[in-house]
């Protein structure tokens, strides 16, 4: 279904108001209402909910997200600081210094080109 929250609100609203404006010509065509109307409100309500609990969980899914790269980010840099003063002590051009080296090299560039772009933002 393709409606959203707002259109189905006003939808149902305009069903429940016509049928309680002819509830009684339509109980004469041997339609109840009664129990139609209460029925649809609940339902009603009951989308609103679940519409105003995916909008709090949108907005929760949205702050996880950034704290999870905000601490992937952190993870990195501190590692990548780390290891700088590795290569640093153990010398560039020695076998421990090279191979130290090679694990940042190791890294996909394209993951560190993003993690590096997220720590400028």
């Amino acid at each position: 279904m393709s409606l959203n929250t707002t259109e189905v609100i006003g939808f149902c609203d305009q069903v429940n108001q016509l049928m309680q404006d002819n509830k009684v010509l339509l109980k004469g065509e041997g339609v109840d209402v009664e129990n139609w109307i209460p029925e649809i409100t609940t339902l009603k309500n009951d989308a609103v909910t679940k519409d105003a609990e995916k909008d709090a969980a949108k907005a929760l899914s949205k702050t996880k997200t950034k704290d999870a790269d905000t601490a992937r980010n952190a993870a990195y840099k501190k590692a990548s600081a780390r290891l700088d003063a590795v290569i640093s002590a153990l010398g560039k051009s020695t076998p421990a210094g090279k191979e130290a080296s090679r694990l940042r090299s190791s890294l996909n560039p394209k993951a560190k080109k993003t993690t590096s772009n997220q720590n400028n933002s």
